[in-house]
């Protein structure tokens, strides 16, 4: 249900009309009271985070998902994310690109090459969207989800602060 106010025209007051408008909420009345900005996004951080940050490891979790699924689909060599996974990550996303290949080429005639990422008649695979919500100052667990085509999926990282950079420890596809 929506709110609606009365307003008149400043310019012909003898002219009223009635437009649609946001119900007000406690929250957001408390935000312009006090002059803070409505967030951009709920988040779920366990510690406070500086934005600046918070953005920079958004944007690198979002290229790291981009990446994970380039890999699964046979576009790039899982080699790729080497630096940035463990060891038993980088098992999984290489065990789960070779099903996806043997899986896209069965029945075909002539299986595509696993490493051009050409699978006829399957639609590519796009990040929709990624929360990210940081434990504490060097882990990070996010959610990431994925459509195909009229499919939508998910699956959830985890990533550690380690020797200087972002390593991810886990990752689960649902």
């Amino acid at each position: 249900m929506s709110a609606m106010t009365w307003t008149a025209n400043a310019h012909h007051p003898d002219t009223a009309r009635t437009h649609r408008t946001r119900p007000t909420t406690v929250a957001s009345t408390l935000r312009r009271i006090e002059g803070n900005p409505a967030p951009q996004r709920p988040v779920c951080d366990l510690v406070a985070i500086d934005p600046r940050r918070r953005r920079s490891v958004h944007q690198w979790v979002d290229r790291y998902a981009r990446t994970v699924l380039e890999i699964i689909s046979g576009e790039r060599p899982a080699t790729q994310v080497t630096r940035w996974t463990t060891v038993a990550v980088q098992h999984d996303l290489t065990r789960r690109a070779h099903l996806v290949a043997r899986a896209s080429s069965i029945g075909a005639s002539a299986p595509a090459p696993a490493s051009t990422g050409d699978h006829p008649g399957v639609p590519r695979a796009t990040v929709r969207s990624v929360h990210v919500s940081f434990l504490d100052q060097h882990t990070v667990e996010a959610s990431v989800h994925v459509r195909q085509g009229q499919q939508s999926r998910a699956f959830a990282a985890r990533f550690e602060w380690r020797r200087e950079r972002w390593v991810c420890t886990a990752l689960d596809f649902c």
